[in-house]
């Protein structure tokens, strides 16, 4: 059941990437088009900005980079009281006005050595299905997760808060090792300059 699950998440993460950038969708013509998220992106390449669930763990912060008004990089950090994480993920971002869909593509590592037992995480799930009793009993937290997640963002196209954008995310994280599945929502704001 879980090869089911993972192979069916592939595949509908897949369809997010596999949409080829046409050879009319001109970076130079999305720049001078009426206000919208993806000529935004066209002209304010780098983003900084703060997250909160998700792959960061409690909280964190990371950097956006837009190689293309359509897709980008983001890398981040975060913590939590049981674990630090590090994450890298493309963003491929759909079209829209200041409400825009997009999806992502993750890697994340969850690290931490509590030095105790623990007895519960947050997310549950970490504790629940991705350790393993020796990790528990250890305190010992050392997970590599990719994640398809789907989000939709809101950007501020014109006035003095150009650039700011909020954002939920939707990830579903799967332990490399054991093949678990975890889902999570994460939230936060990104400055688009």
């Amino acid at each position: 059941m879980k090869a089911f699950i993972l192979l069916v998440t592939v595949f509908a993460a897949q369809s997010l990437w596999a949409q080829r950038i046409e050879v009319g969708d001109d970076i130079s013509r999305i720049e001078t088009s009426s206000p919208d998220g993806l000529s935004l992106r066209a002209t304010n390449r780098i983003g900084v900005g703060l997250a909160f669930l998700g792959p960061t763990g409690t909280a964190g912060v990371n950097m956006e980079v837009n190689f293309h008004p359509r897709w980008g990089m983001l890398a981040g950090i975060g913590t939590n009281e049981d674990f630090q994480s590090f994450y890298l993920e493309y963003k491929r971002t759909l079209a829209g006005e200041s409400f825009v869909p997009y999806g992502v593509l993750g890697l994340a590592r969850w690290q931490g050595n509590q030095g105790a037992p623990i007895t519960s995480t947050d997310p549950s799930f970490l504790y629940e299905d991705f350790m393993s009793p020796s990790e528990r009993q250890e305190g010992k937290i050392s997970e590599t997760l990719i994640y398809p997640g789907i989000g939709i963002q809101y950007l501020q196209l014109s006035g003095e808060w150009r650039g700011f954008s909020v954002f939920a995310q939707l990830s579903l994280f799967m332990d490399v090792m054991d093949l678990e599945i975890g889902p999570e929502v994460g939230f936060g704001s990104t400055w688009y300059f």
